[in-house]
């Protein structure tokens, strides 16, 4: 059966009205008076703990508490301070995490994508290759100059500049022509000249002491050619006894 607050009320303020002061009745009709007056549901009221109890939705940027928090956090002069020695004197292109990470390439491995990056360049101190050499479509295996070995020529040969070295035998006269000798170029030609035979240059060589060399004098020569423009070269050879 359901109490009748309403009844109950009006008795305890009546005894209490009619109580002597400071009497053990009347302490014990005041209690009963506190206890009246709690809330008879079992889960406590906001008013009833004296705090105001907020609702919180699943999305916290819309609740009005925590973007009050938020404003108040940044307004704060300790949080500002606190930002301020983080960004410090970062450049206003670097002074967010976003930045940061754009600038890294938003590699969460950068320090290693790095590491092995810098593994694969050739260090300025002695460094050690491995493989071809390719340089401006020249290539060179072990630091040593490609080499264009020919064994028995005789009638025409060609020289391309684009092989920087030429170690070429000949076997009977032979005429020698030459492509890709562009401005700057060097050439080498280490010939062989067998059983005496005579090689021979086109005019657009023009040799160091206006002369070309007495070919019968030597069995082996060392050649070196220069490309000076798209029509002629300068030419210098040296003798070798063998």
């Amino acid at each position: 059966m359901a109490i009748n607050t309403t009844n109950l009320e009006t008795v305890l303020n009546s005894k209490i009205a009619s109580a002597t002061p400071s009497t053990l009745d009347k302490d014990l009709l005041l209690i009963s008076k506190s206890v009246e007056a709690l809330d008879n549901s079992i889960g406590l009221k906001a008013t009833d703990i004296g705090v105001t109890v907020q609702g919180y939705n699943s999305d916290l940027a819309t609740n009005a508490s925590v973007a009050t928090a938020v404003t108040d956090m940044a307004t704060n002069a300790s949080v500002a301070t606190a930002v301020a020695g983080i960004v410090d004197s970062a450049p206003a292109a670097l002074d967010t995490l976003n930045e940061l990470a754009t600038a890294l390439g938003d590699d969460a491995n950068f320090a290693a994508t790095t590491t092995a990056a810098i593994g694969n360049k050739i260090n300025t101190a002695n460094p050690t290759f491995t493989g071809t050499l390719d340089g401006a479509g020249n290539s060179y295996t072990n630091l040593h100059p490609e080499v264009e070995t020919t064994g028995s020529a005789t009638g025409t040969h060609a020289i391309d500049f684009n092989t920087p070295y030429h170690n070429v035998n000949i076997s009977g006269a032979t005429t020698f022509s030459f492509q890709n000798s562009d401005v700057g170029k060097i050439c080498i030609i280490q010939l062989a000249a067998l059983a005496g035979q005579t090689p021979s240059f086109p005019s657009t060589v023009k040799w160091a002491g206006a002369e070309e060399p007495t070919w019968g004098d030597y069995g082996m020569w060392v050649i070196s050619l220069t490309g000076v423009n798209a029509s002629w070269m300068v030419g210098s050879a040296v003798g070798i006894t063998v």
